[in-house]
C-alpha cells in the first residue's frame, strides 16, 4: 500500500490524474490501462469508487492511508498508468499543433516512432504473431476446461556475485540516462519564454510531472537533478522517473506474487505462455470476488457519489453535467463560507469536510446521474452501461481472427470475423471466415505457410515468441 501522503506539486499531479478520471470513466476512454488488469476488469462504477478511497487517502492529512489490499494497490498503479496514457496522448497530438512554437518541439532526443523493418522482417515477425496467436488461443480453450495450478512468485535470490553485478550495473545505466549532464540550470529556466495559452494546454501533463520531480529533494538520487524539464520529448525517461517519484518510493506491493498480480498485462502473449496461465486464473478469481462483493452493496441512486467527491478534492473549475448545477453552485458556496480557496488547488482536506457535510438534506438530487452527462437522454445509456452486474470487459485477447483482408465495400484490410472460422490446410495456423478472404491473403500467406507448419506445435519455442515479442 502508499506509505505516505503525497505533498505539494506530487500531490497536484496526482489530483490532476484523479479529476481526469471523472470524465475518461464516463467516455470510456483510456479508463482501463492494459498494464493493471485487476482494476481495468472491474465496472467503470467500481472503478471510481477505488479512485475515490485512494484519493483520499494518499491526498487528505487528517484521512488514513488506503487499505493495503491487492485492489487499492491496483488503483494507485492504475492512476500512475492513465498518466502514462495521457503523455502518450499529448506528445502525438503535439506533432499535429501548429499554435507550438519549433523551438520548444527541437529539445531532446525523440523517441523512434516507428521501426523500419525490411519486407523480410515483417514476414518474420508476422509468423510470429500469427504462432503465438494460434498457441495463445489454444492455452485459452484449456483455462476451461483443466486446472493450470496455483501462482505464487518467489522472491528473487542473489545467485552469485556476477549476477548481483549486473543488477548494479543495469540500474547505473537507467539511472545515466536520466542524470547524465546534470540538471537544467534554474538559469536556463528561467530564461525560458513564456507559454501561450495553446502552448500551456499542449505541456499540460508534462509541466505537472516536470513541477513534481522539481520538488523532489530526497538524499538518493534527488529527482530535481534529472537532465531534461518539460520541453523532453523522449517517453522512456518520464516514465522512468514518474515511476521512480511516485512508484519506487511510495508504494509497497507487499509479497512478489501480490506485485505480479496488480503489474502486467494480459494478452496474446501472455496466453501463449503457459507458465502464465496460474496468473490469469489468480487475477479471474480476484476480479470476480471483488465484483461479487461490490455488486452486493450497489446502490443506483448514489450514481455520481464517487464523482461528486473527486470533483470536490481535485477540481478547481467550474464543470458539471445537467443534474448537477444545483450541488456544484452550492459546493462552491460552501468553499467561500468555509474559507476554501475553490479557483486554488490543493487544501484536499478541508474541501472533503466541505463535501461531507453537503452530502445529506437538500444535495441528494441529481445523484442518481452520472456526473458529466449533458442531457438526459445521454445519461440514460450511460446509466445503463455503469449497471456493476452488466458490465464486460474489454479483453486485450479474446482469440484468433480470419486472416483474411476482409470483403465487402468497407473492407479494411483486416478482418474482423472470429466465428466460424476455417484452418488452412497446410498450416492449420491460418484462419479464414470464406474462400473469398483465403484466396485474397493467399499471396500474403504462400511465403509463410511453411514455416507456420512446421513451428506449430513447438510450445516451447512458441512461448519464448511470446516473451521476446
Amino acid at each position: 500500500a502508499p506509505t505516505r501522503k503525497l505533498t505539494g506539486a506530487a500531490a497536484t499531479l496526482f489530483a490532476n490524474i484523479c479529476e481526469h478520471y471523472i470524465e475518461a470513466a464516463e467516455s470510456a476512454c483510456n479508463d482501463t490501462p492494459d498494464y493493471v488488469p485487476i482494476f481495468s476488469w472491474l465496472s467503470p462504477h467500481q472503478r471510481l469508487a477505488l479512485v475515490r478511497e485512494v484519493m483520499i487517502g494518499v491526498l487528505c492529512e487528517d484521512e488514513p492511508l488506503p487499505p493495503d489490499t491487492i485492489q487499492h494497490n491496483a488503483t494507485y498503479r492504475a492512476m500512475i498508468e492513465i498518466l502514462f496514457s495521457n503523455l502518450e496522448v499529448e506528445m502525438d497530438m503535439q506533432w499535429d499543433c501548429g499554435d507550438v512554437g519549433d523551438d520548444l518541439l527541437e529539445y531532446d532526443e525523440a523517441d523512434p516512432r516507428y521501426n523500419n523493418l525490411t519486407p523480410e522482417e515483417k514476414m518474420e515477425r508476422g509468423v510470429k504473431i500469427d504462432l503465438m496467436e494460434y498457441r495463445a488461443e489454444k492455452n485459452m480453450n484449456k483455462m476451461k476446461k483443466k486446472k493450470v495450478g496455483d501462482f505464487k512468485v518467489e522472491p528473487e535470490e542473489v545467485k552469485d556475485d556476477k549476477y548481483l553485478s549486473e543488477k548494479v550495473q543495469q540500474m547505473s545505466e537507467d539511472m545515466m540516462k536520466l542524470f547524465a549532464g546534470g540538471p537544467i540550470s534554474r538559469r536556463e529556466r528561467s530564461k525560458m519564454r513564456p507559454l501561450t495559452k495553446d502552448e500551456e494546454h499542449a505541456f499540460r501533463w508534462r509541466r505537472l510531472m516536470d513541477a513534481a520531480l522539481q520538488e523532489d529533494e530526497r538524499s538518493f538520487f534527488p529527482l530535481c537533478n534529472v537532465n531534461f524539464d518539460f520541453r523532453c520529448q523522449k517517453e522512456s525517461k518520464w516514465k522512468d522517473a514518474i515511476n521512480l517519484l511516485l512508484d519506487t518510493s511510495v508504494i509497497q506491493y507487499g509479497s512478489p506474487t501480490d506485485r505480479a498480480l496488480v503489474n502486467g498485462s494480459i494478452d496474446a502473449s501472455t496466453y501463449a505462455d503457459p507458465q502464465k496461465l496460474p496468473r490469469i486464473r489468480a487475477i479471474e478469481k480476484h476480479v470476480e470476488i471483488l465484483r461479487k462483493v461490490y455488486e452486493a452493496t450497489w446502490d443506483s441512486k448514489k450514481m455520481s457519489y464517487d464523482q461528486r467527491c473527486i470533483f470536490s478534492v481535485c477540481s478547481n473549475e467550474r464543470y458539471y453535467g445537467y443534474a448537477h448545477r444545483t450541488w456544484v453552485e452550492a459546493f462552491i458556496t460552501q468553499c467561500q463560507q468555509r474559507g476554501v480557496d475553490f479557483p486554488k488547488k490543493g487544501n484536499y482536506q478541508a474541501r472533503l469536510d466541505t463535501f461531507r457535510a453537503m452530502t445529506d438534506g437538500d444535495f441528494t438530487e441529481g445523484l442518481e446521474v452520472p456526473f458529466g452527462s449533458f442531457s438526459p437522454h445521454q445519461a440514460a445509456n450511460q446509466m445503463e452501461n455503469w449497471i456493476p452486474s452488466k458490465f464486460t470487459p474489454e479483453w486485450k485477447f479474446e482469440g484468433v481472427h480470419c486472416h483474411g483482408p476482409g470483403t465487402g465495400k468497407y473492407a479494411l484490410n483486416y478482418c474482423f470475423e472470429m466465428d466460424n472460422l476455417k484452418a488452412c490446410s497446410r498450416c492449420k495456423v491460418a484462419v479464414y471466415c470464406s474462400e473469398e478472404c483465403q484466396r485474397k491473403h493467399w499471396k500474403t500467406h504462400k511465403a509463410a505457410c511453411a514455416k507456420l507448419a512446421a513451428d506449430r506445435k513447438d510450445k516451447q519455442k512458441i512461448a519464448q515468441m511470446a516473451k521476446d515479442l
